[in-house]
């Protein structure tokens, strides 16, 4: 009780029942923990089709609810159903945007894929992009159970020197989408 009231008193605790480790992760007795992230998209991806065919442009909208993915390519948009991409590979620059510069990435070619990157395996739903034009997106995760490796991927994702940039995302057909990450 002791350690409790040490906790609630320096602002740990809400109440006996929660912990607060960051402002993005909660951890709450019995309740399964996640948290959202901030991801960035490099401005070209490479879709990869099911059938050896493939689009390459820009991602515009991405559908959980309709499973749709939009690309943009030239003046082009194409419609695709998730269940016939095989791949999405992003590559190119990525712009990084803070509240007090703009940090412009190149293409990371040189670097061995999926270096000291993570992979996420979430529904569908966990995945968003916010601005297509700037490259944001977010994913909610909830497949890391162990809180001290989820608060690890928390402080990369929200520290000043180090964003996730999206490697790649595949699809699977139980509404799971798999996404790498590399920090930045």
């Amino acid at each position: 009780m002791a350690v409790t009231s040490l906790l609630t008193l320096i602002g740990l605790f809400d109440n006996p029942l929660t912990v607060r480790i960051s402002p993005l992760l909660t951890l709450a007795q019995g309740a399964k923990t996640t948290s959202q992230i901030p991801v960035f998209l490099p401005e070209s991806v490479e879709v990869k089709f099911k059938d050896g065919r493939s689009l390459s442009g820009r991602i515009t909208d991405f559908n959980a609810k309709t499973k749709k993915v939009t690309v943009k390519s030239g003046e082009r948009l194409t419609v695709v159903a998730m269940k016939d991409i095989d791949l999405v590979l992003f590559q190119g620059r990525v712009i990084l945007r803070n509240n007090t510069a703009i940090v412009i990435r190149g293409d990371d070619s040189q670097k061995s894929p999926n270096q000291n990157g993570k992979t996420f395996k979430e529904p569908l739903r966990n995945f968003q992009i916010i601005n297509a034009t700037k490259g944001e997106a977010k994913v909610t995760i909830t497949s890391i159970t162990n809180p001290l490796k989820l608060q690890g991927i928390v402080n990369v994702a929200t520290s000043k020197d180090s964003s996730y940039v999206v490697e790649q995302i595949r699809f699977d057909s139980s509404d799971q989408i798999q996404i790498q990450v590399t920090p930045r």
